[in-house]
């Protein structure tokens, strides 16, 4: 997320948890983070790589957000692949890579959240 990005949002929502990308550079990420951090003389947000596709990497996830802040008031959930594989060239394990990061880890992620929003009233049905 950029700075200008996370400058916009109000106060009680620029404690993101923003995800590194599998491939990209761990380093640029973590400058982002810095440089939002700087802004705000605060730790605002803090890069997280985990893979969506385990619900023991997402119970961590949840859990060390909320250890460091006693709250979760958005999720930003912007995880999904493609593989360059055609319909008719993907392979089984291929396509279910794709259904377990594109569909099931993003609604265990929510399931996760969902409770520690509640809670805070941040959640809406």
């Amino acid at each position: 997320m950029a700075a200008a990005s996370a400058a916009r949002l109000p106060r009680r929502l620029r404690r993101l948890a923003p995800k590194c990308y599998r491939g990209a550079p761990r380093r640029c990420v973590a400058s982002h983070c810095d440089e939002i951090n700087a802004i705000h003389k605060a730790e605002r947000v803090f890069p997280y790589e985990f893979d969506i596709r385990h619900r023991k990497k997402i119970d961590e996830l949840v859990a060390d957000v909320f250890a460091r802040w006693q709250s979760i008031d958005v999720l930003i959930n912007n995880s999904g692949l493609a593989l360059p594989e055609t319909v008719e060239e993907i392979t089984d394990k291929g396509w279910d890579t794709v259904m377990e990061t594109n569909l099931r880890g993003v609604v265990q992620l929510v399931r996760a959240v969902l409770p520690h929003m509640r809670a805070n009233e941040s959640a809406t049905s």
